[in-house]
């Protein structure tokens, strides 16, 4: 009597699995069949989509093999496959089994993300502890292992060599030597085989752990000046009380800048006028424009410091401008003074204008009002001038000569003082 191990006709007595690459697949299958009256002298297999049938490979004799493979298939994703056996003695008595199902997957498990961190994805961190949280699913044949590394490169193991871990584990940490981590970016990778043997890998795109504030030994904060009179303002000045415009540059860090801090206050006056935060964003120089100020004239510092991504500030990197909406004034009891000497003219203006600590002075000079025919414009921070008759006046005798003087403050306001002499008469 030709029989299995037990009276069953189908399962654990025919033992097959499916291997699939791209498009190709091949199925393989072995059985133990036994017969203490007369001998097996013939085993014939088939396969197809349901129990018993034989849409994919229809019976072959195998012999006495107690195996089988076929490697010509072609097996649509997601189908299933019955394999049937039949064993034949020598009395011409036949015996079939079917083996268990098989599931055709052709996918690796699919891992959808692999965040650095507990939860969002981070980029920077300062604990020695490397953290890493995805996602992973196999919807065909399930998952049948998972395993993690740690290193310092995209799937690298120079820290952590692939260790098995539970497949329904979502989140894992792992506490390492800080010198091994200290200005490096590490990456956890995540790798999943599912139970057709298919596998995949994703690594995280990797932490900087750092500790160190961003850099800012090469940051120059700078407030641009805003002036609505005939001057530009000197640097450091600004007669405008409503609006400020500051620019920096330079703040550097490994891990990136999340944002800067910006402060603005009255110099000896403890609280900040205005603190801003700003998103750092990926260029060099950063603008900022303060309106709807309502300023005093005074000494007043702009602050800033760069925040990264860890949140760590830096040291703060400063700059200073004086509000000022002063005009110089003319002192009616002071006069200008003029010499002459051989062509030479020498003229003086001590006291005639209120000074400033940054007080310049604008000379013209010319033979009619308005004109600068003999000096044009000359600056100076001095009192006094002195500019010679150019040879194209070919005589003095009788010369009207108007000069013109201008004092200006710092802040672009200034003030004029015109004079009117005969040369000849001095």
């Amino acid at each position: 009597m030709l029989k299995t191990d037990s009276n069953q006709t189908s399962g654990k007595h025919v033992f097959n699995h499916i291997v699939t690459i791209h498009q190709w697949s091949s199925v393989h299958a072995s059985w133990h069949f036994v017969d203490s009256e007369s001998p097996i002298f013939d085993y014939t297999w088939a396969i197809g989509y349901t129990e018993g049938s034989t849409e994919v490979q229809g019976f072959q004799s195998v012999g006495l093999s107690n195996f089988a493979y076929n490697y010509n298939v072609s097996l649509p994703h997601t189908s299933t496959i019955h394999v049937t056996v039949i064993a034949t003695n020598a009395a011409g008595l036949m015996k079939k089994i079917h083996a268990e199902s098989l599931l055709v997957d052709k996918t690796p498990p699919e891992i959808t993300c692999v965040n650095d961190g507990i939860g969002d994805d981070i980029d920077a961190q300062s604990e020695s502890e490397i953290s890493a949280n995805w996602e992973v699913d196999d919807l065909e044949s399930g998952l049948e292992s998972c395993q993690f590394s740690i290193g310092y490169q995209l799937y690298g193991n120079e820290l952590q060599t692939f260790q098995k871990i539970p497949v329904e584990l979502r989140l894992l940490s792992k506490v390492l030597p800080y010198d091994l981590l200290f200005m490096r970016t590490i990456y956890v990778t995540i790798r999943c085989k599912n139970k057709a043997g298919l596998q995949s890998s994703l690594s995280t795109d990797g932490v900087i752990v750092s500790n160190l504030p961003p850099v800012s030994a090469s940051a120059q904060v700078n407030i641009l000046p805003l002036s609505n009179t005939e001057y530009m303002a000197y640097n450091g000045y600004q007669k405008n009380k409503h609006t400020m415009r500051i620019k920096w540059s330079g703040f550097k860090d490994i891990v990136g800048l999340d944002s800067y801090l910006v402060s603005f206050k009255m110099d000896n006056n403890g609280d900040a006028i205005i603190t801003r935060s700003i998103t750092a964003e990926k260029q060099d120089i950063t603008y900022l424009v303060l309106t709807g100020l309502d300023l005093k004239d005074g000494n007043y510092t702009v602050a800033v410091q760069a925040i990264n991504k860890m949140y760590v500030r830096s040291d703060q990197v400063k700059a200073s401008i004086t509000i000022s909406s002063l005009q110089p004034t003319i002192e009616r009891s002071s006069t200008l003074h003029v010499s002459i000497n051989n062509r030479t003219v020498h003229i003086s203006w001590k006291d005639l204008f209120s000074e400033d600590r940054d007080t310049f002075y604008e000379v013209s000079a010319g033979t009619f009002v308005g004109s600068a025919d003999i000096i044009q414009w000359q600056e100076t921070k001095n009192t006094f001038i002195t500019f010679f008759i150019p040879p194209r006046i070919k005589s003095i005798k009788g010369l009207t000569s108007y000069i013109t003087v201008r004092g200006i403050y710092a802040n672009g306001m200034f003030n004029v003082v015109n004079h009117r002499i005969n040369l000849s008469d001095i």
